[in-house]
């Protein structure tokens, strides 16, 4: 979501197009920390109304409360005036988010950057030069400061699943993950270090290595070595390759 329209690019679909611009203003009356005389306040209140009715309200109301004259967005120049006045005086935008709060600091030293005066910047966005200082400081202390990690995710550690103490129907347990396999025993890489065990899968009987941590045979079978292919690792290729 964008901070706001600097272009004002909703303004053509606002319902004041139609209306005439001397209805939102109050001639004659522009002290902005004093509460208006009834007779510019009723000229206000009936400019309200169209800004009731407005498709545009909520887009205007965000990029024109530095406005300093005139009713804009359902706002009048005195209101605006305190709202601005609030929001310095208590701080209120220490209550936004801090990413919100960074975002802003960033956009606000580029318009610094690129030569806009504070009024101007604050006729712009409606923050006042206090409140665009600490915005602006906090977002550079941001950059200085050195990135903390990410916590890591603690990792559950799930003990091994137990074999069957009774024996099965073919030559030897295999434990695959969080299940225990019934397999047929299909030989060892010629170092010990994986055990070749047939199993079914569900989409039927494959071989698969395991280590022999892995597994426990029942019904024990004479040992012998199977080639390298298709083993875990890529170690004693060779070894495994001549006792093929």
């Amino acid at each position: 979501m964008a901070l706001y329209d600097p272009k004002r690019t909703w303004a053509p679909r606002g319902a004041c197009r139609w209306a005439d611009p001397e209805t939102f203003y109050a001639p004659g009356w522009g002290q902005l920390d004093r509460t208006p005389p009834p007779s510019a306040q009723a000229r206000w209140d009936r400019a309200k109304l169209v800004c009731a009715r407005c498709p545009v309200l909520e887009e205007c109301r965000r990029d024109t409360l530095g406005e300093e004259y005139g009713v804009w967005g359902g706002l009048d120049e005195h209101q605006r005036y305190l709202e601005r006045k609030r929001m310095t005086e208590r701080k209120l935008w220490r209550k936004w988010p801090e990413e919100l709060r960074l975002e802003w600091g960033k956009h606000l030293a580029q318009l610094y950057s690129h030569g806009l005066t504070t009024a101007e910047i604050r006729k712009r966005t409606g923050l006042q030069e206090p409140v665009v200082i600490a915005l602006i400081k906090e977002w550079e202390a941001s950059k200085a400061a050195p990135k903390e990690p990410a916590p890591k995710a603690k990792v559950r550690v799930l003990p091994p699943v137990e074999f069957p103490e009774a024996p099965g129907q073919r030559h030897g347990w295999a434990r695959n993950g969080r299940r225990i396999h019934d397999g047929w025993y299909a030989g060892h890489t010629s170092d010990g270090a994986w055990v070749r065990m047939q199993i079914f899968t569900g989409r039927g009987n494959a071989y698969k290595f395991f280590q022999p941590a892995d597994v426990r045979f029942y019904n024990p079978q004479r040992r012998y070595i199977v080639p390298y292919f298709g083993r875990p690792d890529a170690a004693d290729v060779q070894e495994d390759a001549h006792a093929a």
